[in-house]
């Protein structure tokens, strides 16, 4: 049996640890051993319980994330002490802290990391340009010591590349399918869109809502941020946009829509629009690499122009998918052919095994 100990910083509920969970449960099912070494303690939007009931093993080192920045080689200290106890095949990183401290021990054991978001972007807009140079700078210094890096998509690795990092290849995320799948409709009279994810800035969220404000069809709001309570407040007028905040059922609101609206300014692989599309929602995109993953590889979905003002932009967007028609269970099948949870399980096995066998 292959024993894989995963390394994340914590188990909170944000991408990468959805698609850590999907593919725990992928590799269960297929007869794999798990476990999971996390860096920070939990918080309430955690998941922990969750992994432990698809009966995933998990050992936490209660750091903090000042620890984890500046006491690198005492965490790795602490893991290399895990890798006696639990005697994996291979260790498997997930994020920049994470990547930190299991990269000196690459030559010891195989290794891999995977790479969730486009750092060249994501470290200078949220850090800053000096500490965001700074991080990058030592991100690739470990990413290089990997035995094998994985993109979460081919845009995703288009910086690393850019970098000289070689050692990489592209497994696309994946979804649950089955969660995530069209329901018959009772149509109303207007177009319902959905939005979901984390309100922040760079999602580009307050330019949808501008423009929704213009517009006499329905938009579903979810999620949860620092925008929330802001945009609550300044839209409480406008009887079209439903702000439902936090919920952990995202796949009944996305069954009661028609399209699936974003404006985001950068992702990894959007699992949210992933889980739209295989709702059976059209998408209204935002024209960005990682869109383009996900649309060029389907051949559907609408971009929002890349031309100022932005909410025209996305009202000429919105007008222009109105006119196409779409089967639901054709952009079902699209997903589950390219972004599914078991072609994504299915991908990893095969990496795991080419580490053990020796032929990477």
């Amino acid at each position: 049996m292959t024993h894989i100990l995963f390394v994340i910083a914590h188990l909170q509920r944000t991408g990468p640890v959805n698609i850590l969970y999907n593919l725990c449960r992928g590799l269960l099912q297929a007869g794999f051993q798990t476990t999971i070494v996390t860096l920070r303690a939990e918080n309430a939007d955690s998941r922990i319980d969750d992994f432990r009931t698809l009966g995933v093993l998990i050992h936490s080192l209660n750091a903090t994330l000042l620890d984890c920045e500046t006491r690198t080689r005492h965490i790795t200290s602490h893991i290399r002490g895990l890798i006696k106890l639990y005697r994996p095949d291979i260790i498997h990183a997930h994020g920049y802290h994470a990547v930190l401290s299991v990269a000196p021990l690459s030559p010891d054991i195989p290794s891999l990391a995977t790479l969730h978001n486009r750092a060249t972007e994501d470290f200078p807009n949220s850090k800053g340009k000096l500490i965001g140079k700074y991080m990058l700078t030592r991100y690739m210094r470990a990413l290089r010591k990997f035995r094998n890096v994985v993109a979460v998509s081919s845009s995703t690795s288009m910086p690393y590349k850019q970098y000289g990092l070689n050692n990489l290849e592209i497994i696309n995320n994946g979804i649950d399918t089955f969660k995530f799948s069209p329901v018959t409709k009772h149509h109303s009279e207007k177009p319902v869109f959905a939005l979901s994810g984390r309100l922040e800035p760079e999602k580009g969220i307050l330019d949808i809502l501008q423009a929704f404000a213009q517009l006499s069809y329905r938009l579903i709001v979810l999620g949860s941020g620092s925008l929330l309570e802001p945009c609550r407040h300044r839209f409480r007028n406008t009887p079209t946009i439903q702000f439902m905040g936090h919920t952990d059922q995202v796949e009944n609101y996305l069954q009661q829509a028609d399209y699936y609206i974003s404006n985001s300014q950068s992702e990894g692989l959007s699992l949210a629009v992933c889980e739209a599309i295989s709702c059976g929602l059209w998408p209204v995109l935002s024209d960005i690499p990682s869109h383009h993953d996900i649309l060029d590889t389907c051949h559907i979905g609408t971009f929002i122009p890349r031309r100022e003002p932005t909410t025209l932009s996305i009202i000429q967007a919105v007008e222009t998918a109105l006119k196409i028609t779409s089967s639901p269970n054709e952009l079902h099948q699209a997903i589950e052919e390219h972004f599914s949870e078991k072609r994504m399980t299915n991908d990893y096995i095969h990496l795991y095994n080419r580490l053990t066998n020796g032929t990477l």
